[in-house]
Parts: C-alpha cells; sequence; structure tokens
C-alpha cells in the first residue's frame, strides 16, 4: 500500500508512474480510492504485485520520496496492506459498492479470478500470510538473492483487464 499520496492523482496518473518506474508487468490488482464529492483520492492506493520482491522494490524506490506531478509536499510511505494477495483482494472488492461507480475509478484486476468450479479461498477480513506481509518476505527473498535484478523491472507486459 502507499500512503500520502497527492490528492490530485487519478487512477491513470498512478498507473503512468508505476510503469515508468519499471513496475509494468509486476502486479495484478490496483485500486486508488476516490472521495465521490470532491473527485479527489484519499491519499492511498492498494497494490498486489505478482512477485513479493517487487513490494520491497517497490518499498526501496518510493519510501520517503514525493511524488513528480503536482508539486506537492507529501512524502510517500508503503505499508503492507490488509489483505494480501490477489484472490483476497479480488473477493473482497469484486463485489463491493465501489465496483460499480464509475469505470475510472473502480478497482483494477490485472488477470481472471480462480475459475470457477475451484474453491475460492476462504473470505477473511484483515486476513495476513502467516509468513509476514509481503514486504517482509520479499525482504527475507532480497537476502537469498542479491545481485539478482529484481522483479523483471523494465520488461514489458501486457495485461487482460476484468471489469
Amino acid at each position: 500500500m502507499l500512503r500520502n499520496l497527492p490528492n490530485k492523482y487519478n487512477q491513470q496518473m498512478l498507473l503512468e508512474e508505476l510503469n515508468s518506474s519499471g513496475f509494468l508487468g509486476t502486479f495484478d490488482f490496483l485500486y486508488l480510492p476516490i472521495d465521490p464529492e470532491t473527485n479527489a483520492n484519499r491519499g492511498y492506493c492498494f497494490i498486489n504485485f505478482t512477485d513479493p520482491s517487487c513490494a520491497w522494490t517497490l518499498k526501496l524506490t518510493y519510501e520517503g520520496r514525493k511524488m513528480g506531478r503536482f508539486n506537492s509536499d507529501k512524502v510517500v510511505s508503503v505499508a503492507p496492506a490488509a489483505l494480501q494477495g490477489f484472490e483476497a483482494n479480488y473477493a473482497h472488492y469484486s463485489t463491493a459498492r465501489v465496483n460499480r461507480g464509475d469505470p475510472s475509478t473502480r478497482p483494477l484486476f490485472l488477470r481472471e479470478a480462480a475459475v470457477s468450479g475451484q474453491e475460492a479461498p476462504p473470505r477473511r477480513r484483515g486476513g495476513r500470510r502467516s509468513q509476514g506481509s509481503l514486504i517482509d518476505i520479499a525482504a527475507r527473498q532480497q537476502k537469498k538473492t542479491q545481485g539478482q535484478a529484481l522483479c523483471g523491472r523494465y520488461a514489458g507486459s501486457a495485461y487482460l483487464l476484468v471489469r
């Protein structure tokens, strides 16, 4: 989760920022909550990476940094979200009220959920991974893979947008 984002960022701007920073093709879920009354974001977003090392790379890239647009003084922080994993986010947000509004403000599911016929994971509020957050897992993995390139940065990739 990214915190302290400038409130003028919209989902498209955030996607462009992440993609230009080398995270294209590394995440399968993104949600930037928008206040419907002000049309401004709420200052945070949720991102689910397909590889835990990318969560660590996001922290290294954005922690303590100011975002490029709008000349904002807000300093970004990166923290683990309560919901971890694509399936948990899909279970929570796919039927939520936020998924019924303006398409440009809905959560982005960038891949298909579990194939029907397979049992979906149980829906838990505030569920966490038993091994710790993705950032903790990535930190442990990083120690094991020092010297290797992280999360295939700058590798082009295309996604199927599921709404």
